[in-house]
């Protein structure tokens, strides 16, 4: 059992790596002028994750009601490796290629939440919206028989959920790891801000996954 666990939190690691690695493609690309390009790049986390068959928390959560209690409880194993992939990977980026200008403590600090009604509206729905476009992505990566149509259905899907601003948990870690420096926010919101963007995640991700079902069973 814990050498099934050692084997997923290492998997879970490579994944969160993974998405640092795009997440660090789209930060660094915005930063000279292209956003659009950095957006179409951010897939190559997702892509390595499908294609290494890596563990990723936004990929399996949406799949968790046709799995029994063993799969739920390993998702909180997953989603740790996940965080400390994704942050000590983002990090090490900070520190190799270092950002700076205000627009950096802009962007990180919009990612937490504040008690206002306007800011949490906004930030279930692009974290619903993050949970709905992996959860296409890795529904076509599963379904599709064709690679190049698994990498085209990746791509277009991640592409959308970057433009349009959705809040990807794990890629929000790495963020974080990157632009540490700009964080103005205390420890209790940033965790909260944590919990809150993984659970609209899996909403996002579990609609789309009831929506898929409900159309199975009209045919």
């Amino acid at each position: 059992m814990w050498c099934n666990a050692l084997k997923t939190w290492v998997s879970s690691f490579l994944a969160g790596a993974f998405i640092a690695i795009g997440a660090a493609c789209n930060l660094y690309l915005g930063s000279i002028g292209y956003a659009w390009l950095g957006a179409f790049v951010f897939p190559i986390g997702l892509l390595m994750v499908c294609f290494f068959d890596k563990a990723l928390y936004t990929g399996k959560v949406g799949f968790i009601l046709e799995n029994d209690f063993h799969y739920f409880v390993s998702l909180f194993n997953i989603l740790f490796g996940n965080c400390v992939g994704a942050l000590r990977f983002g990090i090490r980026f900070s520190c190799m290629f270092p950002l700076r200008g205000d627009q950096y403590a802009v962007f990180i600090n919009a990612k937490f939440l504040s008690w206002n009604a306007s800011v949490l509206i906004t930030a279930l729905v692009k974290g619903m919206m993050a949970g709905v476009f992996v959860f296409l992505a890795v529904k076509s990566y599963k379904t599709l028989n064709n690679a190049g149509l698994k990498a085209l259905f990746i791509i277009l899907n991640i592409a959308a959920m970057v433009l349009l601003k959705s809040d990807h948990c794990i890629a929000n870690v790495a963020y974080f790891g990157m632009l540490l420096p700009y964080v103005q926010a205390d420890f209790l919101t940033i965790i909260i801000s944590f919990i809150f963007n993984c659970l609209t995640n899996a909403m996002g991700s579990i609609i789309m996954y009831l929506l898929f079902e409900f159309c199975k069973c009209q045919d």
